[in-house]
């Protein structure tokens, strides 16, 4: 395969006159070769998908993207069907040209990402629980996402539903994945830009890190960048909504988990990052939870995990009304018959434990661990100075002219344009100040790691400057 050096080299040598010469002896050469082709390409379509993708790509509707295998730059489009021409795979010429040898059936097709035996152990052991159509959806999440549920990147959970039109609790199942699982999935699109997290507390100001060890987050938010989204995608989690509590039985409380305790920001941070990547990448990404987040979807799928006890009870139930005895006689009860949760209920009051708190109780032991200081005193206005009467010919403070602004007189030194370097900021006409607004001010923003200085300083000068003469000048 030709290097990069090589083909700019034959670029360049076709755009001389012996390159343009070569190209036409040739073509006489091979006219009827080429001939051929056209008919060919003709036949099959692709000359109007050609001229289609290139009018796309010249009016940028299409976008040139990267292999969706190896991610080099350098990629062709690649028609599965030409009757569809903007319709394109981008795949690198390695990769393009073991695709068609694949079509062509020059090369062996790859193993799947399952085996069969694979898959046959799956569905006995780990997905033996659930219904054929549930396994099938589950084994098809894993193929596409290439997420090996044997290394325990992704693994599916019970969720206990209630239909509202029954009243009766449903199973349902819930795919549960971890966050590097998530971000493998998003990177391998070759659209996924990175993110950036942030928390805030509860004097709700964002900040880029996390490292008071008094308080825990009030929330954290994510930003994924998606390469062909111009906004990033947002997603706040708040510490309320996410952390995740165990019933303590010596003290008779609910007490936040070990690891929530221990790691606030970063458990919280998954949980932001998890459904900000959900949202950047529905298609790969859809109806895939990680493990922390599993007590947030109490709301969203109007049930909790199945305990072992309660899955039992449910179990022996659905097996009952399946099993029929013959000769046998059936006693109904009378009254209604208590579900799974309502039968593995203590017979004791005492017992039992308490419904868990919306809330953390953390928010209440901070006030009391930092109360509130008390109100001060207003401050006493100032002694105001006596009138001693003496006329001073019409001049008082409230004729006395406004003073100056402090950017009327400052010499500009951080822009070198000859235009404005060394004059001062008072002398700048209109359209001078316009070309500060529009042009210079933007660019400072972008470039703030970079600017100097003087540059820095000089920002907020200009700005009161702007400020001003929007304003009704008081001279």
């Amino acid at each position: 395969m030709k290097s990069e050096a090589e083909r700019q080299y034959q670029r360049h040598w076709s755009k001389t006159e012996k390159g343009r010469a070569s190209r036409r002896s040739w073509e006489n050469r091979n006219r009827g070769r080429i001939r051929g082709y056209y008919e060919r390409y003709k036949a099959e379509g692709k000359t109007y998908a050609y001229c289609v993708v290139r009018e796309a790509l010249e009016r940028s509707k299409v976008l040139r993207q990267p292999c969706e295998v190896c991610g080099d730059k350098n990629a062709h489009g690649h028609h599965d069907d030409y009757a569809k021409p903007l319709e394109l795979r981008w795949l690198c010429p390695i990769h393009h040209k073991e695709l068609h040898r694949l079509m062509n059936g020059m090369l062996p097709e790859p193993p799947p990402f399952l085996s069969k035996e694979e898959v046959t152990v799956l569905k006995k052991t780990i997905l033996k629980p659930f219904s054929e159509e549930e396994q099938d959806f589950f084994i098809r999440r894993c193929i596409r996402g290439r997420l090996d549920p044997f290394s325990q990147q992704v693994h599916a959970t019970k969720r206990r539903t209630k239909n509202k039109s029954t009243g009766e609790y449903e199973v349902k199942m819930a795919i549960v994945t971890g966050i590097g699982g998530f971000t493998a999935i998003a990177d391998r699109t070759g659209n996924y830009d990175g993110c950036i997290v942030s928390w805030a507390g509860p004097d709700e100001e964002w900040k880029p890190q996390w490292l008071n060890e008094e308080t825990y987050p009030a929330a954290a938010r994510c930003e994924v960048h998606h390469k062909r989204r111009k906004l990033p995608e947002v997603a706040i989690a708040r510490w309320s909504g996410f952390v995740q509590q165990q019933w303590n039985k010596q003290t008779n409380r609910w007490e936040i988990g070990e690891f929530w305790a221990d790691k606030p920001d970063y458990m919280l941070a998954k949980c932001a990052k998890a459904h900000a990547l959900r949202g950047a990448f529905p298609d790969e990404l859809g109806g895939m939870y990680i493990t922390e987040e599993l007590e947030h979807l109490n709301e969203e799928l109007d049930g909790a995990e199945l305990d072992s006890d309660e899955n039992k009870i449910a179990e022996n139930r659905e097996k009952e009304k399946k099993v029929k005895i013959p000769g046998a006689k059936v006693v109904e009860s009378k009254g209604e018959r208590p579900s799974p949760a309502e039968a593995l209920e203590p017979a004791f009051p005492e017992d039992r434990i308490p419904e868990r708190p919306k809330a953390p109780a953390f928010s209440e032991q901070l006030q009391k661990d930092f109360p509130p200081a008390p109100p001060q005193p207003p401050p006493e206005p100032p002694p105001q100075p006596q009138d001693d009467n003496i006329d001073l010919g019409g001049i008082g403070p409230a004729d006395a002219p406004p003073p100056e602004p402090r950017w009327k007189n400052y010499v500009i030194r951080g822009i070198t344009n000859k235009m404005f370097k060394n004059r001062t900021i008072g002398s700048l006409s209109e359209g001078e100040r316009q070309i500060i607004e529009e042009q210079w001010l933007p660019a400072l923003h972008e470039q703030w790691e970079r600017a100097t200085q003087e540059q820095k300083d000089e920002k907020p000068l200009f700005e009161e400057m702007l400020e001003f003469y929007k304003q009704a000048k008081p001279y």
